[in-house]
């Protein structure tokens, strides 16, 4: 059953990243979410093993227009410089404009934003 929904969410993305294109978009607002992927962080603290790969702790990277309410595509991963570069290079893909970004004050997001965009952003 898991093969189903790996295969599911592969033609999810295809179909986005195919239709998701020159997005007129002016504000994007960015943010992430915290989540817990197959056991609770309580029941983490509880155990002396780690979890298994593709368990545990994560992070949905969103990212929303602020007028359309659309919401990109996102970004599921660590809470780190790695997965937030990967978020703000997918952003900047289906972009038609130069935006102005709004994130909170994680550090991460300096440097992202600065890999995927350069100073062609706001």
């Amino acid at each position: 059953m898991q093969s189903l929904w790996a295969d599911a969410g592969d033609v999810a993305i295809a179909f986005l990243d195919s239709r998701m294109r020159d997005l007129p978009s002016k504000v994007i607002e960015a943010d992430e979410a915290h989540t817990y992927l197959k056991i609770r962080g309580p029941t983490l603290l509880l155990r002396k093993e780690r979890p298994k790969p593709g368990t545990g702790v994560f992070w949905v990277w969103e990212a929303t227009d602020a007028q359309s309410k659309l919401l990109i595509p996102p970004q599921v991963g660590k809470r780190a410089l790695r997965v937030a570069k990967l978020f703000m290079a997918d952003l900047k893909s289906p972009l038609k404009n130069r935006v102005q970004l709004t994130t909170d004050s994680h550090t991460p997001y300096l440097d992202a934003v600065e890999a995927a965009f350069g100073s062609e952003i706001d």
